[in-house]
């Protein structure tokens, strides 16, 4: 018996979050409920808000003098939830792309972050109202993951899609079978603009032995 080698070649979809989000804070120039320009800083209060690692931010609260409205006011990426947009997205794009919520859990919390199957469902729908409302893809053409992991494992002529939470270690999302992983980037770039995350196209290579020879020995 005799060992062969030969070498597989698999595009990687890379979906970077590992930057920092910018969170640097901006005073309102103008009360959102009246357009009043009047608008007095009314104190702050902290948040844990969870990215690709939980962040600590504070919250700026203002006051309109004119219409008597408070308001918060947040930095880009982040709103009235407890976890950022990006990831907020993230959840809803594979929700999007025929994952259960169960397997979105599970992804989650391969990459240390806790969040429930409702929470899942309702990115997903706000997801799909974003981009109705946009006209930003068509629903006609959406890809599909399969939850395929591990190089073994992955049918001829698909890519792998991951998520990179810090530089130099990603975690894999599942496989997306095409041959054309371009299609996937362009498509995922425009559903996660503006988003601080970096959607980039890899290859890699990876040895594997197959075993051949006769029962006989020869």
């Amino acid at each position: 018996m005799h060992q062969s080698r030969y070498t597989i070649y698999m595009p990687i979809v890379l979906l970077n979050v590992s930057a920092k989000l910018a969170c640097q804070f901006e005073r309102p120039t103008a009360c959102p409920y009246c357009g009043s320009k009047r608008v007095l800083s009314w104190g702050q209060v902290t948040r844990t808000i969870q990215d690709s690692k939980p962040i600590q931010l504070e919250i700026h609260r203002n006051f309109c003098e004119y219409c008597k409205h408070t308001f918060r006011s947040y930095p880009p990426g982040i709103d009235r939830s407890t976890y950022s947009l990006r990831f907020r997205r993230l959840a809803g794009l594979f929700w999007l792309m025929d994952l259960s919520c169960r397997d979105i859990v599970d992804i989650f919390q391969e990459m240390g972050i806790s969040i429930n199957r409702m929470k899942i469902w309702r990115e997903g729908q706000n997801l799909v109202n974003y981009l109705t409302s946009r006209r930003i893809i068509s629903f006609s053409n959406l890809w599909s993951l399969e939850r395929y992991v591990g190089m073994e494992t992955h049918p001829r002529g698909s890519t792998s899609l991951a998520v990179c939470l810090e530089p130099g270690h990603y975690s894999e999302i599942g496989t997306i079978i095409t041959s054309n992983p371009l299609l996937v980037v362009s498509w995922l770039k425009a559903i996660l603009k503006d988003l601080d995350i970096e959607v980039l196209l890899l290859e890699t290579k990876e040895l594997t032995d197959i075993s051949s020879g006769n029962k006989n020995g020869n």
